[in-house]
């Protein structure tokens, strides 16, 4: 199935990608989950990770998924550690508090990469 899917996926969104360009965009963001399982980074121009710890990630996958601690620790075992996503990224993010820092945070990168203007 995936093997049918996936490349219809991410045609249409490299098709997505490439209309908002010719539309005038400055900057795409494209939200990719499993941006380094799929290899896909050569799609992109810049990586930001998102990071939490462990026991954030598995808390928070059991309350938006309502799984247990075992199905929640298969789901995160399936995927790269967070840490090797790190070291791939151009900019982490440390979602470890609250929105607000996490705000702050990405503010702060994207006047560094020059996508954002001074507030």
């Amino acid at each position: 199935m995936n093997d049918i899917i996936h490349p219809a996926i991410r045609k249409e969104m490299l098709r997505q990608r490439d209309e908002y360009l010719s539309n005038g965009a400055l900057n795409v963001v494209m939200d990719i989950p499993l941006l380094f399982e799929s290899q896909l980074q050569h799609f992109v121009d810049r990586i930001l990770v998102v990071s939490v710890t462990e026991e954030n990630q598995l808390t928070r996958l059991m309350e938006r998924n309502q799984l247990s601690f075992e199905e929640a620790k298969a789901r995160i075992s399936s995927q790269l550690p967070i840490s090797v996503k790190e070291k791939g990224a151009d900019a982490v993010i440390y979602n470890n508090t609250d929105l607000a820092s996490t705000e702050r945070q990405l503010h702060h990168i994207l006047k560094e990469w020059g996508v954002e203007q001074e507030l």
